[in-house]
């Protein structure tokens, strides 16, 4: 198991971005879920949204659900980012290799990561990227 957090120069857009990219694009591993935990002044709430397309009527990409609801819950609420996260796996078929990613709303942008089984690819991810 490993826990790792690093402060990058990146924006927390651009760092969820190449989270995905690495891990789901390049990686081939398996988006369980996308995650938006935000803050308000007293108070928190989380939204989820299960990895790939969601079919409610019509289908949707699950990135657009969670960024339209954050942006939604911050309008009407006033509630504040405090990170996003991706919750991934190795493989739908095994219960090998989990991976927590969090990429927190904060200057500088940090990222943690929580690993089972997964300690090599979080360490070259991390190596890759801006430090602040």
């Amino acid at each position: 198991m490993l826990n790792m957090s690093v402060k990058t120069k990146l924006d927390t857009n651009e760092a969820l971005r190449r989270a995905y990219d690495y891990f789901v694009g390049d990686r081939k591993l398996l988006l369980v879920e996308w995650i938006a935990h935000m803050h308000a002044d007293q108070g928190a709430c989380e939204f989820r949204a299960s990895g790939g397309r969601i079919q409610a009527g019509a289908a949707h990409d699950s990135k657009d659900v969670l960024l339209a609801e954050v942006d939604r819950l911050s309008r009407e609420y006033g509630f504040r980012l405090a990170y996003y996260g991706l919750h991934i796996h190795a493989s739908a078929e095994s219960d090998v290799g989990h991976l927590m990613v969090a990429v927190h709303s904060a200057d500088p942008v940090e990222i943690t990561f929580e690993s089972h089984e997964m300690d090599f690819p979080v360490k070259q991810f991390a190596d890759g990227i801006p430090k602040a």
